[in-house]
């Protein structure tokens, strides 16, 4: 949920923030809220035995946060070398693939399984597969 906004905020601000460490940035600002969010909430739901939608909004939120203050640290600091640049840039690329690719071919785990219906992925698709197989 947070990748989508992640993305078009620092695609926006590209021409803004004319900063060296700007790639880094963005792939620890993505890369937060995929840790965060699912570590706070099987953490919480481990030991409450049921989700709360506070928590999980609250979660977002803080997960968010964290995310753009390590990236307004990471931006404060001087240069990285290459090799962090080409992996951050590498790392952004397959996170947006994976954000692609798992929307519609989800693997079958227990994070991509659907809690209302126990499908997997989007709806349309599973809808499609009954006459297309993918």
């Amino acid at each position: 949920m947070s990748i989508l906004p992640t993305i078009i905020y620092f695609v926006c601000a590209h021409n803004f923030l004319k900063n060296k460490n700007y790639s880094f940035a963005m792939f620890i600002c993505l890369l937060t809220p995929i840790i965060l969010i699912p570590s706070i909430f099987y953490s919480y739901t481990a030991i409450s035995q049921k989700s709360i939608l506070v928590l999980d909004i609250f979660t977002f939120f803080i997960s968010v946060f964290f995310a753009f203050l390590f990236a307004f640290l990471i931006l404060k600091q001087k240069n990285n070398s290459t090799i962090v640049k080409i992996i951050s840039i590498v790392g952004i690329l397959v996170i947006i693939v994976c954000y692609l690719l798992f929307t519609i071919f989800p693997p079958k785990i227990f994070l991509f399984q659907d809690v209302t219906n126990g499908k997997y992925g989007l709806i349309i698709f599973n809808m499609l597969n009954k006459f297309i197989k993918f």
